[in-house]
């Protein structure tokens, strides 16, 4: 019988996916990248009652939300070389809280 290399690059993948520590860390990353779309999605539907709550012309309600993606623009300028200098992880929990 030849000596045929097996083919085990495809277990060993799904071994290291099936570690603990990474399904935790895909599961921070995953709530990570949900937060923008989430609170947006969440903020939309309420300009009605929050132009209404505050007496504000719905205009001015909605000039919140450009405020809010600029705030998201700023906000990856600050990040990205922050987390090139201190790494990733402290700057996404620092971005949480």
């Amino acid at each position: 019988m030849p000596n045929v290399p097996s083919n085990n690059s495809n277990s060993n993948i799904n071994n290291s996916l099936s570690n603990t520590p990474v399904k935790q860390s895909m599961f921070i990353l995953v709530i990570l990248v949900i937060f923008s779309p989430m609170a947006i999605d969440i903020y939309l539907p309420a300009l009605p009652l929050i132009a209404q709550e505050f007496s504000i012309n719905h205009s001015l309600a909605q000039d919140t939300v450009t405020w809010f993606i600029v705030s998201l623009g700023l906000g990856q300028l600050f990040a990205g070389p922050l987390a090139d200098r201190y790494g990733r992880k402290p700057i996404a929990i620092l971005g949480i809280i």
